[in-house]
């Protein structure tokens, strides 16, 4: 039997998950209109200069699907030596983007929660 208790206990953490997705969201759709607005125009434009640049930015991100995308982000950034030496590194080397404590000689981070510690009762 499933133990709901667990979830129960744990509905700040859901709701913080909420938030940030929801922050994320937020911030991606932002983003996205800052570049597509200027890119539209840009495409549109007259000018062959300003016009192919933006052609190859569209063509590549609507022509690569995004799980290649996110690959080439995730797996394939902390292969740039340039990268490694910028603070943006921070946010590429682990998974998640807010530092955590390490238990001793584990790659993954410390789970004091009980929802890292129960076993599953089948």
């Amino acid at each position: 039997m499933f133990d709901f208790s667990i979830i129960a206990d744990e509905w700040p953490t859901y709701l913080e998950g909420l938030m940030n997705t929801s922050w994320l969201v937020l911030v991606s759709l932002i983003a996205g209109l800052c570049i597509a607005i200027p890119m539209g125009v840009l495409r549109n434009d007259q000018n062959a200069l300003l016009r192919y640049p933006a052609w190859a930015y569209i063509y590549f991100f609507r022509g690569t699907p995004l799980l290649v995308q996110l690959f080439i982000i995730y797996y394939g950034a902390g292969q740039w030596q340039w990268l490694q030496t910028t603070g943006a590194w921070k946010w590429f080397q682990e998974a998640w983007f807010e530092p955590r404590s390490r238990e001793e000689g584990s790659g993954s981070p410390a789970c004091k929660s009980p929802c890292c510690t129960a076993s599953l009762k089948i």
